[in-house]
């Protein structure tokens, strides 16, 4: 089996690490490209709700059109305001969870954020081209998250 790179990806904002921490969590569904990046989005639809529940074992929600609630995630770490870690399962079965970490550090009047998204191997035959998809995908989700941060 071939070895999946890491996805990594880092970006400076202008705001303190906990003001972004906040932003990218309990603010998620503000910036969330939910038209693009939603299981509600296969549907053609935009979701009724995103909920990211801010404490250990927390879990990210989509609430579908229809009103099923389908989890995305579950916190793994949480240790606000400088890290979390998620497994990450969109759509799947918990089993074939991926992680994504990321981490906020003060930087230049602002903060850097560090995004890693691993585990690749969970999804078998499938994690190639996975992988392939998120390395595209967080960078427009990390777009819309880097223009949540500036004034309007």
């Amino acid at each position: 089996m071939t070895k999946i790179n890491p996805i990594e990806k880092s970006l400076w904002v202008p705001l303190p690490p906990a003001q972004a921490f906040v932003l990218f969590t309990e603010k998620l569904e503000t910036w969330w490209p939910v038209e693009t990046h939603s299981l509600s989005a296969g549907q053609k639809s935009r979701p009724q709700a995103m909920v990211f529940e801010p404490r250990l074992g927390g879990q990210i929600t989509e609430t579908l059109p229809d009103g099923t609630v389908s989890n995305w995630a579950e916190v793994m770490v949480w240790n606000p305001p400088h890290s979390f870690e998620l497994a990450w399962h969109v759509g799947r079965d918990r089993a074939q969870a991926s992680r994504v970490k990321v981490a906020f550090r003060a930087e230049n009047a602002g903060t850097q954020l560090h995004l890693l998204h691993d585990g690749f191997d969970a999804l078998g035959a499938e994690a190639a081209e996975s992988a392939e998809n998120y390395r595209n995908g967080w960078v427009g989700v990390l777009a819309r998250y880097e223009a949540a941060t500036k004034p309007h």
